[in-house]
């Protein structure tokens, strides 16, 4: 992986048991892509997409079925709470402080990890 590279995946895939089944649901199959330092980059999609489990596999928040995820030059696996130290992740569906605007959401969860968001 070269220093560029930010996001590195290969073939990644994850997949889901079906309760009380044999048959699992794919929510990513071999998906090859990578996020080079200093771009922005947007993840699109309908529900369903994959792209709540794919944030949750840069996080380091779950382990892929198959395949190789890495971030900031670390393999996921393995990895998990250096990478979780140097990123920071808020989910959709954050309802701790439905009161606050998103910039104060930001800032209360950047404390914890001592770093402010600035405009």
């Amino acid at each position: 992986m070269t220093d560029a590279k930010i996001i590195l995946a290969e073939h990644l895939t994850k997949e889901f048991p079906i309760h009380r089944s044999t048959r699992k649901i794919t929510a990513l199959h071999e998906v090859d892509f990578s996020v080079l330092k200093g771009t922005l980059t947007a993840l699109i999609g309908p529900d369903g997409a994959g792209k709540t489990t794919l944030m949750r596999l840069i996080a380091g928040l779950m382990e892929p079925s198959a395949g190789q995820l890495f971030v900031l030059g670390m393999k996921t696996q393995g990895n998990e709470q250096n990478i979780q130290n140097r990123i920071s992740y808020m989910p959709q569906r954050f309802g701790l402080y439905e009161d606050l605007t998103i910039q104060e959401n930001m800032n209360q969860i950047g404390r914890a990890g001592q770093q402010e968001w600035r405009d």
